[in-house]
Order: structure tokens, then sequence, then C-alpha cells
């Protein structure tokens, strides 16, 4: 190529590479112009946001002032929700902004390094070093702005967290002071549609009464006049049928703009759990009207059916003359069709709060739950913090004139009463007082009387003592509380109204169970150690009192959430230094405490107490104020019922110990009978059925219900599948009603035995056939439960065939003996060839029977050994029962005389020893006989008959009447020889 030609394509060349050097040098300015643009914009909306944080400062302030409960509706609320959601989303759009930007810092710091990397290496050409040494100031600059934009950035990050905290508090405000509008205000809300309702009414009734007096004036008795006069009639009926109707929709009407109120609510998760029951409370009530509306609906329209009957009945009778009678079945049909169309809106209705009431309970366990994880922030900057001052110090003057206002609302109240009102109130106030005065007058007697004659059960009545002692400090907030609710004045000005009244009886109360508590528990304390802890528990509880007052007061007065908030915390300080206290009062507690059951529940309660409380205490403080309340408030809930329950527990004691005693002093020797079978297991049930009722009622304090997490899963845990029997499903629920159906019939059947014996069969002389009774009781009782068991878990008999055939085998096998005792057990209790207390003598044992079971019987030998011996050993042998009829027996003895004395004078003397001795019945009349010739003396057979159970024993009146007739044979000189042997020697012959 000639040189001239190739100049144009170097000149380019040349350019262009000049421009791809510019190029990354116009690319930095670029981005760093953007870069001052951002800075820029960024400046301009920290300006703006300290703009908007003054504007929300204004309006909280103005809405802490200046918005009553009446104007806060839910529009309100949604503006107040959306204005938070914003700022939430701007925040979070914000932060992305901060991390792309920091991400953006690190990339440039990244590049600066590599560049200086670069500058330092050898064999780079000077133009590549201007061109990196631009690129590095470039960078710097660049830095140096985002360093600026990040640090604006961070504050207006700062600035809409401190705008995102005055709005949550705004809407806090707001939902704490919302009030649900009341079902009998929003009959005044209806708008045009309830007015033209209204006036359906007015036209209809107007109608009703023209159609009444068409009728009056027809006089005549002619058919063609009856009939007009029922249909004019009819007409009154069927105008005054549709104002009542227009009635129920008026009705309808206000359930549907409720129904459209609540729905606002509805899924949110910001809904306050306040507003989400007084919702579910509402929607209630809602349900009961339409639901007794629906079934007056009902009612109409079998009444309307019933007519048009009787109206097609009239019009056969009558074969065609009565012209009335398709207008009156029109109207009959009209009015049906009427009520039909409305029962179709009801139930309708009754849908939507359905599905309302399951989403608002949905609401209020999910919202109940986050309600307790929020953690509340107390506020970080000068200007906040300079409010919340200036909030705290004028809080006494807002509380005396909000306390001012519901003084002159009772006033005006009472002014606008009715005459009749007035009267009411006046006896409702008397009665109070005379009711209190006969209470106290009634508790003193008892009082007076229990410690006259069982001065030990006095101490179980401490709670009738303290009620003595202080039933005349509830007057004044009862009385209040009272006059209230007749007036019909607003809840907030009656509580904040009835919070200082109540410090005092609060105080007085506490005071007398805290001495009633150490007196009970600390009698070893000194004088010093008591007045000490009296001390403690003293401040402790002027404490509280005075701060649950400051806490309602509070709440009572328009305040911003930040306040409340300072005060809760106040609250959790204030319970934290509550909870050091009770340490100390455990320790003196546990000196006078014994090892019994309820000492250790105490040992264990006042050890946990102060633990937790003070748990509760430092969560507050570190700003879960919602959880710290929950747990205090229902270790506080937990604690009353403890202690309630003690003392009714007490109580029932001092009851059942005056019962005992009262059997004791009517009949000592049926009072332990008493006291074992009736009196004791009695005390135990009702022992049980206070540990239902407090169970019962902590479930109430604790506000628990099928939307609660703690109970939401125990229906499914009972629910739970264990096994299958046959085509039966045995769940853990029905398995533990069948073993406490078991339980209590096994432990009913043995307690029904013994009841039965001792009361029920006394008519019947045989012990014997009272035994067998009361066990066939005790059976019936226990198979009866077996029954029912089975029946709880509903099985199947058809499925247990094979059971019944394996057993059946086993039985033949292996259980044959079983069975066999078991059926000779009931042949003996229907036999009743022997029963308990009978001398017996069975396969060598003998001894007095103590206990017939299905299975075996006991013997008590006269070497007092028990020996259990099966039945079938009765049944299927030969025994020896010596008392089956009566415990009359023989004994024969025989005694030998020398031949040389008189047998007529031995046997007189005998006879007179027999006849005499008083263990020796008269009847039968007891022998003396010569008996026979012996061969060393002349055998004397002595028969009498004694009682095997009366004074003398059998073995012991044989050796009395043995001794005696020694010593008598001695006096009279009759010898009783030793065995004579004639001895004959053959000799052998020689």
């Amino acid at each position: 190529m000639p040189r001239r030609s190739r100049q144009p394509l170097f000149a380019a060349s040349a350019v262009f590479a000049l421009l791809l050097a510019c190029l990354p040098a116009f690319a930095a300015t670029q981005e760093l112009e953007r870069l001052q643009d951002a800075y820029a914009d960024l400046k301009q909306e920290l300006h703006d946001s300290d703009q908007a944080i003054r504007l929300a400062r204004e309006r909280l302030s103005r809405a802490e002032s200046g918005i009553a409960v009446a104007d806060i509706t839910t529009r309100l609320l949604e503006d107040a929700r959306l204005d938070l959601a914003s700022l939430q989303s701007r925040e979070s759009g914000l932060k992305t902004r901060l991390v792309a930007r920091q991400e953006m810092l690190e990339r440039l710091r990244e590049r600066a390094v590599n560049i200086r990397q670069s500058l330092q290496e050898d064999g780079i050409d000077d133009a590549a070093q201007d061109q990196l040494k631009a690129e590095l100031a470039a960078i710097a600059e660049q830095r140096e702005v985002l360093d600026k934009l990040i640090d604006t950035l961070e504050e207006l990050k700062n600035r809409f967290h401190t705008r995102l905290l005055l709005s949550r508090q705004r809407l806090n405000m707001l939902q704490a002071r919302f009030e649900l509008p009341d079902l009998a205000s929003s009959h005044h809300k209806l708008g045009a549609q309830g007015r033209a309702l209204q006036a359906e009414i007015d036209a209809l009734l107007l109608e009703s009464s023209t159609a009444r007096r068409l009728a009056a004036a027809i006089t005549g008795d002619s058919p063609a006049e009856q009939a007009k006069r029922r249909l004019h009639e009819l007409q009154s009926m069927a105008a005054e049928e549709q104002a009542e109707l227009a009635q129920l929709a008026i009705t309808r009407l206000r359930a549907k703009r409720v129904l459209d109120s609540l729905s606002t609510f509805s899924g949110s998760r910001v809904t306050p759990v306040r507003v989400i029951k007084q919702a579910l409370g509402n929607l209630a009530q809602l349900e009961a009207e339409l639901t007794a509306q629906r079934e007056h609906l009902a009612d109409k329209a079998r009444q309307f059916q019933s007519q048009s009957q009787i109206i097609r009945q009239q019009g056969q009778i009558a074969s065609g003359s009565d012209s009335t009678l398709s207008q009156r079945l029109s109207l009959i049909d009209g009015l049906d069709e009427a009520v039909r169309a409305d029962t179709a809106s009801l139930d309708q209705l009754l849908a939507r709060i359905e599905k309302s009431s399951v989403s608002y309970r949905s609401d209020l366990s999910i919202n109940a739950s986050a309600e307790l994880m929020v953690s509340r922030q107390l506020p970080t900057d000068r200007e906040s913090v300079q409010q919340l001052l200036a909030n705290l110090a004028s809080l006494p003057l807002r509380v005396l004139v909000v306390a001012k206002h519901a003084v002159v609302n009772f006033i005006t109240a009472i002014g606008l009463s009715t005459v009749g009102t007035r009267m009411a109130l006046i006896a409702t106030l008397l009665a109070i007082s005379l009711v209190a005065v006969q209470v106290r007058r009634v508790i003193g007697g008892q009082l007076r009387a229990v410690h006259h004659h069982d001065g030990d059960t006095a101490d179980a009545l401490a709670p009738l003592q303290i009620l003595y002692n202080n039933i005349f400090t509830l007057l004044p907030p009862v009385m209040l509380i009272a006059a209230g609710w007749l007036l019909e004045v607003r809840k907030s000005d009656i509580e904040l109204l009835a919070a200082p009244l109540l410090i005092y009886p609060a105080i007085r109360f506490s005071h007398a169970f805290i001495n009633e508590l150490l007196d009970d528990y600390t009698p070893g304390l000194d004088q010093r150690q008591t007045h000490a802890l009296m001390l403690e528990t003293r401040w402790v509880v002027l404490l509280g009192a005075l701060l649950a007052a400051a806490i309602i007061a509070a709440k009572s007065v328009a305040l911003s959430p930040l306040v409340i908030d300072i005060i809760d915390r106040f609250a959790m300080l204030c319970l934290l230094l509550i909870a050091l206290p009770l340490l100390h009062l455990r320790r003196l507690l546990l000196k006078g405490m014994s090892g019994t059951l309820e000492s250790t529940l105490i040992r264990h309660a006042t050890l946990w107490l102060p633990i937790v409380l003070a748990i509760c205490a430092v969560v507050g403080l570190v700003g879960y104020v919602n959880l710290a309340r929950a747990i205090a408030t229902r270790v506080g809930w937990l604690f009353v019922v403890a202690i309630a329950f003690h003392f009714a527990r007490e109580v029932l004691i001092a009851l059942f110990a005056s019962a005992q005693r009262w059997f004791q002093r009517r009949n000592a020797e049926s009072a332990e009978d008493w006291n074992n079978y009736i009196l004791g297991p009695l005390y135990r049930v009702c022992v049980l059925i206070l540990l239902v009722v407090a169970a019962q009622l902590l479930f109430h304090l604790y506000e628990w219900n099928m939307q609660t997490p703690i109970v939401r899963h125990v229906p499914l845990l009972l629910d739970s599948s264990l096994f299958t029997v046959g085509t039966t499903t045995i769940k853990l629920k029905t398995l533990a009603l069948a073993l406490l159906a078991l339980f209590v019939a096994i432990w009913g059947g043995g307690w029904s035995r013994k009841v039965s014996y001792r009361w029920v069969y006394t008519g019947v002389s045989d012990q014997g056939i009272r035994n067998s009774l009361s066990t066939f009781t005790q059976y019936f009782v226990v198979v009866l439960g077996l029954v029912v068991a089975m029946k709880i878990i509903g099985l199947d008999l058809t499925a247990l065939t094979v059971f019944a055939g394996a057993l059946g085998v086993g039985i033949g096998f292996g259980m044959q003996q079983i069975v066999v005792n078991f059926i000779s057990g009931i042949l003996l209790l229907v036999e009743r060839p022997l029963a308990t207390t009978d001398l017996v003598n069975v396969d060598q044992y003998e001894g007095e029977v103590t206990r017939i079971g299905i299975r075996s019987l006991t013997v008590k030998t006269f070497d007092n050994q028990e020996v259990i011996i099966p039945n079938s050993a009765v049944i299927t042998k030969p025994f020896t029962n010596w008392t089956r009829g009566d415990d009359v027996m023989r004994t024969l003895l025989l005694v030998g005389i020398s031949y040389d004395d008189d047998p007529h004078r031995a046997v007189a003397i005998i006879e007179e020893l027999v006849s005499s001795h008083p263990a020796i019945l008269d009847s039968p009349a007891p022998k003396v006989l010569l008996w026979e010739y012996g061969d060393s003396a002349l055998i004397i057979r002595i028969q009498f008959h004694s009682r095997i159970r009366g004074e003398v024993g059998r073995a012991d009146l044989r050796s009395q009447l043995l001794f005696l007739i020694w010593d008598h044979f001695k006096e009279a000189g009759i010898t009783i020889p030793y065995p004579q042997r004639d001895v004959h020697i053959h000799s052998a012959p020689e």
C-alpha cells in the first residue's frame, strides 16, 4: 500500500485510541455527577423528613389532647395503619439503598487497591500510568461523595425510624382509646335506608288502622258482609305483620352495618386484643338476636300456613259463594313469601356472623401471641425525651382534670335521671348498707359460736374473720360502682373514681391475710422478727396498691403510648422491689413449717413466686412489657386462687371436724364408721370438686379458649389414635376416660361393699348372707364400671371373637384352675356353706375364716397364721364348719377312779362341778356316766356343751374342769389309779 494511502488509517486509529482513553474518565465524571445529584436529593429528603417529623409530633400531640373517644373511627384507624405501612415500606427501601451504596463503596475501595497495585508493577508505560492515576483520582472523588451519601442515608434512616416510632405511637394511642360502637347506638346510624323502612312502618300501621275501622263499620250478618269484614280484618292483620317484618328488617340492617364495621378489623395483625374481644362479644350478641328473630319468623311461617289451610277449607265449604277468598289467600301467601325471604336473609347474616367469629377467634390467637412479643423502645432523640418529660409532668394535673370530669359526669347523670331512677339509687344504696350490716352480724355470731364450742377449728374461719373486720371498708367503692351502673355512667369514669376508694380496703385485706399467714406458719418468730417482717410486707402492700391505682388512673387518661410505657416500666421496677422482700418472707416462713404436703407446696411456691416476679420485672424493663404483664397477671391470679383454695379447704376441714364431733357425741360406736366410710370419702370428693372449680376459675381468669395455643393442641393430642381393635380405633381421650371410669368403679366397688355391709344390709341377721350381698354389690359396681368403660371406648364385642376363642383355648389348657376357683367362689357366696368369722377345718387347716374372695378364702389359724385356700378345696372336698348353725360345741372327757372308791360319789361330785361351772351350757344338759370297767380303773364319761366364742375358751374350760375334778377327788379321798398289771411267771420244768 502506498504511504499516502496509510496516513488516514493511522489518524483514525489514533483518534479511536484517544477516545478509548477518555471513555473511563468520561464515565467516572458521569458517575460522580449522578452521586452528587443523589446526595442533593438526599439532603432535600432529609430536610423533608425533619419537616415530617415535626408535623408528626404536632399530630401526635393533637391526638393526645384533642381527639375524643367518639371521634376515633374505623376510617381514622385505617389511615393510621396505612401511614405506618407506608413508612415501613419506605424504611425497607431506604435500607436497601443504604446496602447498595455500601456495596458500591466497597467495590470502589477494591478497585482503588487494584489500581495502586498496578501502579507499583514494572513495565507500565507513562500513558497507562496517567490513565490509572486519573481513574484513581476519580474514584477518590466518588468515595468522598459516597461517604457523605452514606452518612446522609444513615441520618435519613434515623429520621425514618423516628417517624416510624411516632406513627406507631399514634396508632397505638388510637387503638388503645378506640371503642367499638355500641349496638344500641347503631339504631341512629342507619341512614336513608333506615328512614325509608321507618316511614314504611308508619304507613303500614296507618293502613292497618284504616282496615280495622272499615271492618268495624260492617255490622251486617249476610254472607257477603261477613266475607268483606273478614277481608278487612285480614288486611289489618297483614299490614301489622308487614310492619313487624319491616321492623325486623331494621334489625337486620343494623346487624349488617355492624358486620360491615367489624369487617374492618378482621384479619388485621395490628388490631388490639381488647378490640377483638369486644368484636366477638358484639358478634355473639348479634347472633343471639338474629337467632331469636329466626325462630320468631319460623313461628310466623307456621301460623300463616295454618291460616292458609283454614281459608282454603272455608272456601271449599262455601262452594264458591265467598268472593273474597282469592284476595285473602293472596294476602296470606304474600306474607308467607315475605317471611321465607326474610328467613333466607337471616340465614345469610348468620353465616356471615359465623364466618366473622371464626376469623376473629383466629385473629385473637395470633394477635395475642404477637402482642406478647412486641418490644417497646424508649425515645432516644432529644425532642422526644423532652416531650415525654413534659407529658409526665402534666400527668397529675391531667388525672385531676379527668377525675373532675368524671365527678361532673356523675353529678350530671344524677341531675338528668328520672325520679324512679333516683328512688332506685337510694333504695340500692340503703340495701347495700343493710346487707353489709346483716352479713357482719351473721358472721360475728358464727365466729362467736365457733370460738365458744369448737375453738380448735376457729383458725379455719380466718377468711370470715377478715371479712368481719373489714366489710365496711368495701362499702364506698361498692356503692360507687352500683350508682354508676344504675346511672349508666361510662365505665372509664367508674374505674377512675373507684380505684382510689379500693386502695384502703385492699391494704386492709392484704395486711389481715399476711397476719393470718404469719400466725399460722411462723409461730416460732420472736417479736423483733415479726415486727421487721410486718414492716417489709406493709410497704410492699402499700407500694403495690398505690401502683395499681396509678396504673388504673393513667389508663383512664388520654396519654401517649410512651407515657404509658414509662408507667409500665416503673411498674416493672416496683415489681422487682416487691419480689425481693418475698425471699426474706420465705426464709422466715420456713422456720415454722412442718414436713406436711402443704408445707412442701408452700416451700416451693414461696421460692418460685419471687423468682418468677423478678424475671417478669427484668423482661418488662428490657422492653417486653406485654409479656411481663401477662406472666405477672397469671402468676397473681394463680396465687389468689391458691389462697382461696387454701381457705376453702380449711373451712371444709372445720366443717367435717364439727360433723365428726357431732357423730361422736350422738353415737360413739358408729362415729368411726361414719368417719371412715362417709365423711372421709365425702371430704375427698369435696376437695376434688374444689380443685376442679379452681382449675375452671383459672381457665376463665386466664381467658383461655379453643384458639389459645396452649389449649388448641390439647384436643389434637387427646384425639390422637393409639391402636386399633377390630374396626374400633382407640384414642387417647377415650382410653383416659375409660381408665378413669374403671378406677372409679373399682374404688366405688370397695366402698359400696363396706357401706352396704354396715348400713344397707343391717336388717339381715345372718352375717354370711350380709357378706355375700355386700360382695355381690361390689361385683355389680365393678362389672357396671367395666361395661361403661367398654362403652366409652366403643369396643364392638363381635370384634373380640378371636380374642374370646384364644381365651377359651387358654382356659382349656392353662387357666382351668383359675376358672374353677372363680366358679367355686360364686358357689360359696350363693350356697354359703361357710361365712366369715366361721371356725372351720379345711384341708387340715383349722381356724377362723376372715375373708371369702372370688378366687380364694383366707383362714386365720389359732397359731395366728393366715392361710390362703383355693375355693375349689372347699367345694370339691369335705371340710368341717364348727360354727355353721351356731357356736355350741360338745366336749368329751374320760376320768378313771380306783375300784376301791365309790363310783356313785365320784359321779355326784363331777355332776355338781359340771352343773355349777358358768361356761358350761345348761341346754343341752351335761351328762356324767359310768362308762366302762377298765383294766385298772372305773372309767367315768363326762360330756358337756359350751360356746366356742364364749368368755372361757374350749382349752381353758377343759383345763379348769380337770383341775376342779382333781381337787375335789383329793378332798373326798377318791384316787385316780395308775395302770395295774398282774405278771404271772411260769417256771420251766426241770
